[in-house]
């Protein structure tokens, strides 16, 4: 189901832990990886429908995609 949030929260934290020599990009763009297999990347939002394509793929595996659809409320008058 698709987050809501309100238009004070356009700038969202993705966070994860995966395989430390695993490729990860969100919507194609590569973010870095840590040693420990731990990554964080900030994105912002736009008002209305916004959805993100996370993918992580190593050498040995076939790519690991989650969609994820998170509708921002314009700002109030």
């Amino acid at each position: 189901l698709p987050s809501r949030v309100g238009y004070a929260d356009r700038i969202l934290t993705i966070a994860g832990q995966t395989d430390p020599e695993a490729v990860v990009s969100i919507n194609d763009q590569v973010i870095p990886v840590l040693p420990g297999g731990q990554f964080s990347q900030q994105m912002s939002l736009q008002p209305g429908n916004n959805l993100l394509k996370i993918q992580a793929k190593t050498k040995r595996s076939q790519p690991h995609t989650q969609y994820v659809q998170i509708y921002v409320e314009d700002q109030p008058n």
